[in-house]
């Protein structure tokens, strides 16, 4: 998938799915007004997620995040709307639960970043918001509850693991010298 934008304006963006294949085009580009923060496709790529910002219906922090159909471009959901800019999305496997994470504008440090879960099938949030003390970085879904990594690379520098819906961080913050710039799960979880 790619995302797109015009150069010099930062109102309008385009993704568009693609057939590595054959280099086609498939279905129709999903045309934002507004920006375009995060992309994802599904399992078997049938389904993009569009997380954006910058919409007339939004303030010039918020964020919405859609579900759409990849071959006909029509959306499957009402937008998912947040008060706050969201730049991560992932959806769980079996496709009924999505995490988007995102930051808040004008608030310190220590409540800037926020993680929230969402039922797909109803437009839902799972329980509150979630602050966290960093930029969210990897998540894995495990039954009914999901966890996932955020990294800070200003003081303190360390990684934290938390879990929704309880909101919970099941170990200490794992520190470090330096600042923090990803953290990511091993394939089977364990590491």
């Amino acid at each position: 998938m790619t995302v797109a934008r015009r150069p010099n304006d930062d109102q309008t963006s385009a993704a568009q799915v693609w057939d590595l294949a054959t280099g086609s085009p498939i279905g129709s580009a999903f045309d934002r007004a507004g920006r375009i923060e995060c992309a994802v496709l599904n399992f078997d790529g049938s389904r993009v997620l569009v997380a954006s910002t910058r919409t007339a219906a939004l303030t010039a922090d918020a964020s919405e995040v859609l579900l759409w159909q990849t071959e006909t471009g029509k959306p499957m959901l009402e937008p998912l709307r947040h008060a706050w800019k969201v730049y991560w999305v992932a959806l769980s496997p079996d496709e009924t639960k999505l995490l988007t994470a995102g930051s808040i504008s004008g608030v310190n440090l220590a409540e800037k970043f926020v993680a929230c879960l969402w039922d797909l099938t109803s437009g839902q949030l799972l329980g509150e918001p979630l602050k966290t003390s960093g930029y969210v970085t990897d998540a894995r879904f495990t039954g009914d509850r999901v966890q996932f990594l955020s990294a800070t690379y200003g003081r303190p520098a360390e990684a934290r693991l938390w879990e929704l819906p309880a909101g919970l961080e099941p170990i200490p913050p794992m520190r470090h010298q330096e600042g923090v710039i990803g953290a990511y799960f091993s394939p089977d979880g364990a590491r």
